[in-house]
This record gives structure tokens, sequence and C-alpha cells, in this order.
């Protein structure tokens, strides 16, 4: 049944990919979107911590030096849902969404070494602008602009302890996808100006590689349980995507009845195509370096910080509306009584987080203005009957930008549901 469900999962989310939000997030029109951090249900109810962690039961792919913790074949996978309210000076606009978080596996491969692979999503684009304007011509009129599309990843990795208390590993990311930039000038019923369009879409392709090492010191052991100090660094090189875009200039109808009437046969003319146009993006590196302290299975506090060179992406050697980022955040998770027989609450895994980020965002045209983020999380992991199996939960409340100076804040509220599943598949049994 175990295997039934798992497989099942797999072909859903391989055809779910592509159809995972459809939110109104203005300053995703810049770059390839609104980026999403690769973190697991433990580190994003810990604030984002990923740096750092590592666990015998939990795939932790911020850091691909954590794979030779695990004991057991992991499978991790879940979703998320998103409430945002868009607030300007004079507007505020709700929207919401659902999307898939992630699908992850790992085992053990050697006494040593462990590996794991996936698919996570990399970022979402989903906007849509209307700018009204007034013309003694052709009276009032609008330009509107959206955007809609996602960009995924999938990856491979491996760890191995290169000595005692020193992890090395590495992922290789594969990453895909399709985004649709449409920009419409809509002039109403009017015969004096032609309303136009234009369609391009943008298929992404590239890979990229994270490297990460961890360093665990261990301390005596007081009460059978260990205590560990651990530092966890990562490096993700820069890279050079490769883009195909397609483009269409074409003139519409105007419905008699209002609104714009997009079916194919009041589209009386393509004005010009311009198709499989090359192009590139140039994909900044970015470190990070956590620091974090353990009791297993009691309690883990610790903070990370993390650092993307965001000025230097280029679309076609065009630079953008970026500017480097830095994210902070810190955290710690406490499991009560994880041997407890009487009470299961005491064996629940509860966790907090706080987290604050510069900004990658800059508006150029607004005094450089950054668009900053801060948020604050909780979680929970359930363990159920099998101790190796943890549902777990998190919530996020945040706060992206500010209403001032014709700007837009964002106020958002994220639950995350996941599992966590651990089994002795494809590990060889020890014959006495």
């Amino acid at each position: 049944m175990f295997r039934l469900f798992f497989f099942s999962f797999l072909l859903v989310s391989a055809q779910a990919t592509y159809a995972q939000s459809t939110d109104n997030i203005p300053y995703s029109r810049i770059g390839l979107g609104d980026i999403f951090r690769h973190n697991n249900y433990q580190s994003i109810g810990m604030g984002g911590l990923g740096a750092s962690l590592h666990h015998p039961l939990y795939l932790n792919f911020a850091n691909p030096a954590s794979y030779s913790s695990l004991s057991f074949t992991n499978f991790e996978f879940g979703g998320r849902s998103n409430i945002s309210v868009l607030q300007s000076d004079t507007v505020q606009v709700r929207s919401g969404d659902a999307s898939i978080s992630y699908f992850v596996a790992g085992l053990p491969v050697t006494k040593k070494g462990g590996m794991a692979f996936g698919f996570v999503p990399y970022s979402h684009v989903g906007y849509n602008i209307i700018q009204n304007y007034s013309d003694t011509l052709v009276g009032d009129y609008n330009i509107r602009k959206e955007g809609k599309g996602n960009v995924n990843q999938l990856f491979i990795g491996g760890a191995y302890d290169v000595i005692k208390g020193l992890t090395i590993g590495a992922n290789i990311y594969y990453t895909i996808g399709n985004i649709d930039y449409n920009a419409f000038a809509e002039f109403g019923d009017t015969n004096l100006i032609a309303n136009t369009e234009k369609l391009s879409k943008t298929n992404v392709r590239g890979t990229q590689i994270k490297i990460g090492a961890l360093y665990e010191h261990i301390f005596s052991k007081i009460d059978e349980q260990k205590r560990a100090l651990t530092i966890g660094a990562t490096y993700t090189s820069s890279s050079k995507y490769t883009i195909l875009t397609d483009n269409d200039w074409i003139r519409f109808n105007y419905n008699v009845l209002g609104g714009v009437d997009y079916s194919n046969a009041n589209r009386p003319d393509t004005i010009y195509s311009d198709k499989e146009i090359k192009g590139n993006i140039s994909m900044p590196q970015s470190f990070s370096l956590g620091l974090s302290y353990n009791k297993l299975d009691n309690y883990t506090i610790g903070i990370n910080a993390e650092h993307t060179q965001w000025k230097k992406y280029r679309k076609n050697g065009s630079a953008d509306l970026f500017s480097n980022e830095t994210v902070i955040a810190a955290g710690l998770e406490y499991i009560p009584d994880i041997k407890s027989i009487k009470g299961y609450t005491k064996k629940i895994a509860y966790r907090f987080g706080v987290n604050y980020s510069t900004g990658k965002w800059q508006l150029n045209d607004l005094n450089n203005t950054k668009i900053s983020e801060a948020g604050i999380s909780y979680g929970m992991g359930f363990p159920l009957k099998k101790m190796a199996t943890r549902i777990n939960t998190a919530f996020e409340l945040g706060f992206r930008g500010n209403n001032d100076a014709q700007l837009i804040r964002e106020t958002y509220f994220r639950i995350h549901f996941g599992i966590s599943m651990n089994d002795n598949w494809f590990i060889k049994p020890k014959i006495d």
C-alpha cells in the first residue's frame, strides 16, 4: 500500500508541477520571478535554517552534505497554500494559491555516504498590472501587462564523510520552465487605433551546481543522548541558462458587449511573428553559513545567513532591477520526550523561527528603494505509530515591501503540510 501510494503521488506531481500558482505578485515581473527558498518543512518551521541542519530521519536538501546522515531510505513531499494581501496607498487586493512544495528522496549508500534526488520549485511568475490613460483623440485606454509561469529544478546529489566530523556533498540541478510575458494596448471600440497585444513565450533551460560542507563536534554524552555543535556552509555556482523566446504581435477586436474578444475568429491579423529567438540568462552565485547546537531528538537551536549576488543577474547582457540580497534566519526545535509512553504531545516536535531579508528587488525609479522582507514561522512534527515517519506542518506570516512612495506592501500567510517517510527500501540487509 505504501509503495502504491508513493508511485501514484510521483505520477500526479509530475503532471501538476507546471500548474502550481495563480496568485498576483507584481514584483515577479523582475528576472525569473519570485524565487522559492530550498527548505524542507523542518527548516521552514525554524525560520529557514538550512546550512547546518542534518538528521538521520530528515532530508535537508538545502545542504547536500547532510545526505550522509540518513539512516533509512527517506521520502518527503507535500504542498502549501498561500494567502496574500497587496496594499498600496489607495488600493487593497487579496489573492491566493495552492501548489506542490517539493518531492525528494534520499538513502544511505555506504556507512559514510548518502545520496538524494527530487524536484523543487525554483520560481513563480504571476502578475497582472493595468495602467489607465486618457487622450483627447482616442479617449480612455489601458496598457495591461501580465505574466504567468513556473521554473522548476530537478536535482541529484551525494555526500561523503571525508574524515571524522567532516562531510562534503554536492547537488547538480537541471532547471526547466516556461514563462509567458504578455502586453496589451486596449483602446476599446474605437476604429482610429487598432487594439494590439504582444505575446512572448519564454522557455528556460540550464544547469547549476551547489557544494556543501558540514563539520560536527560531538561533546561528551550525557544521559545517553548526543550533544553536538555543527557548522555548515554551501556555495551555489553562477551559471548561464539558455532561453528560447517566441514573440507574436496581434491585432484584436473589442467585444461590443464590453471587454476584449480573444476568440480566434475575432483576431483578424497577426502583425508580426518572431520564433525561437535564442538568448541567455546569467544566474548569480550564492553563499550560506550556519551554526547550530543540538541534543539529538530533544532540541536544536541555530542561526543561518545566506548571501546572493543578484546584481550580477543578466538577461541577454542587460541588468534588471536587482540588488544583492542577504537573508538572516534563526530558529529552534524542541521535542519534550520522544520516548514518552503515555503523553503523545510530548513526542511532537515544536518549531519556531524568524527571518529577515534585505531584499533582492530594487526599484531604481523610486530612489533605489529595496523590497525588504521579514517573517515569523511556527511548525510541528507529528510522529506516527512508526516513529520513523512524521507528518509535518508549518505556518508562516510575512511582510514584504511597504506602501510608501507608490510602492506595494504584501502581507502573506502560508500553510505548509507534508509527510516524511522512512523505510528500508534499497538498503541491503546485513547478514551475520
